[in-house]
């Protein structure tokens, strides 16, 4: 069996990086997905999606993602913007 911790290019294509238990001879694999965990990654996937968006939405077309980090546990994103920001606030949004 074969823990893999990563994927990672090589020579310009996609490499599985893991361990081997045994020593092995080269032989087809069949692959499993650990479900619970690749759930996980999808829902926090989405929600950079949606960060993204909201951010667009309040501060303008302007901000643009530059990067993120996408994690079972969680994600971080990166944005950028070239407009100014504001202290406006949303209807119904109440003072400090």
């Amino acid at each position: 069996m074969l823990d893999v911790e990563g994927v990672e290019k090589v020579d310009g294509v996609s490499a599985v990086v893991g361990h081997f238990a045994d020593e092995f001879e080269p032989t087809p694999v069949v692959a499993q997905v650990d479900e619970p965990r690749r759930k996980n990654i999808e829902r926090n996937h989405t929600a950079t999606h949606l960060v993204h968006a909201a951010l667009r939405k309040v501060l303008g077309p302007h901000v643009r993602q530059q990067g993120s980090v996408v994690a079972p546990s969680g994600c971080a994103s990166t944005s950028r913007t070239t407009g100014r920001w504001t202290t406006r606030r949303s209807p119904g949004s109440r003072k400090r």
